[in-house]
């Protein structure tokens, strides 16, 4: 916790941001009455690094890094100031140990599953739209759009959205190959305006094959 004479403003962005407060999530999936997020925070008198062996690492909730920490800061969360600053909105600022650790943290967070009310609400609204539809297509369309209705997303993802901004991008493209044998790829049928089969469109591989002389030595990749 800053000192509210040395930065005034990083005082009152601390104690309005970062300041943990019990709720119920704290408890969540917990029959223990200790908060999950290890709060009240242990006093420190330095930064260290805790073996995952230790008894300060379940202590400090299972983090590996314990942060030097006074009496007065036990319920202040973890922050950086510059980004406290530009963000003003709560954060929880922890080092990874490993690359395991950081594939472990985003792939948790990718499957967080929807609160139960939310899949209770859903379920009897699918087995409504069951017991009204007869068409498939139509039922499907109709569940779909009953699931994007019900999910709950950020105000991140919201923004996006409402934006139109993709939500993901690359700085490479990739593109399928059918490895297979020539006679086990599959092939798009060509038709004719009535409907009939005239023949198969060309393939990667085929299109390759039949590449102009002069970039004969190119090969199949970017």
């Amino acid at each position: 916790m800053p000192a509210e004479e040395e930065d005034p403003e990083l005082y009152e962005l601390v104690k309005k941001c970062q300041i943990h407060r019990h709720t119920q999530t704290c408890t969540k999936n917990n029959t223990s009455v200790r908060c999950r997020f290890n709060f009240p925070r242990q006093e420190c008198d330095e930064t260290r690094i805790v073996s995952h062996s230790s008894d300060g690492f379940l202590r400090n909730g299972g983090r590996i890094c314990l942060l030097k920490r006074r009496k007065q800061d036990a319920w202040v969360n973890n922050f950086h100031p510059q980004l406290l600053r530009l963000r003003t909105g709560n954060m929880d600022i922890q080092p990874c140990g490993s690359n395991e650790a950081i594939a472990y943290y985003i792939a948790k967070y990718l499957s967080k599953a929807e609160p139960e009310g939310v899949d209770s609400g859903i379920a009897q609204a699918i087995q409504q739209i069951q017991r009204e539809e007869s068409d498939i297509s139509r039922k499907l369309f109709r569940i779909c759009m009953k699931i994007l209705k019900e999910r709950q997303v950020s105000a991140a993802e919201c923004a996006y959205r409402l934006c139109h901004i993709p939500l993901r991008d690359s700085s490479r493209s990739c593109i399928f190959l059918n490895t297979r044998k020539p006679e086990q790829r599959y092939k798009v049928l060509r038709f004719d305006q009535s409907g009939h089969v005239t023949g198969c469109y060309s393939n990667i591989f085929e299109r390759y094959e039949k590449r102009p002389l002069h970039i004969l030595n190119t090969i199949l990749r970017k």
